[in-house]
């Protein structure tokens, strides 16, 4: 018997509730790190923000199994 393992990938936009990150001059430190540990709770995704700039005071911790992704600079 062969077994096949699919793995699932679940996104994290940090930019929609309950995170908010925004882009601006707000600290989006602790709402981008709390998508990062839902994330690594839900056993693993990526967490994404789309273009912009936004703004981290902080230090962020990315855990294992969870990637941050973020989209392409529009030209």
């Amino acid at each position: 018997m062969t077994h096949i393992h699919l793995q699932r990938t679940v996104l994290y936009n940090a930019t929609v509730s309950p995170y908010n990150a925004s882009t601006g001059s707000n600290d989006n430190t602790s709402a981008i790190q709390e998508a990062l540990n839902q994330a690594s709770n839900d056993g693993g995704g990526i967490v994404f923000l789309p273009s912009g700039k936004y703004k981290v005071r902080g230090h962020l911790t990315i855990p294992s199994n969870v990637e941050l992704r973020g989209a392409k600079k529009k030209s």
